[in-house]
């Protein structure tokens, strides 16, 4: 359900900035930075999650780090 979210809040950015774009261009900018923020903040937790995932095969296998 958490990717529909993101698709949604991606999809309606892509749309404001492609209305706003016509008629305030640097506003768009911002619109796109703030929605690609937003977007990044949101699955933030499950790169984290994913992340000490990794560390766990890590640490389990005895795998040096240098060579991931």
């Amino acid at each position: 359900m958490e990717i529909v979210q993101v698709a949604a809040i991606g999809l309606i950015a892509g749309v404001l900035v492609v209305m706003i774009r016509q008629k305030q261009p640097e506003l768009a900018m911002q619109v796109s930075i703030v929605a690609g923020l937003i977007i990044f903040i949101y699955i933030l937790d499950y790169l984290v999650t994913a992340v000490d995932y990794i560390k766990d095969v890590v640490a389990r296998y005895e795998i040096a780090y240098e060579s991931i």
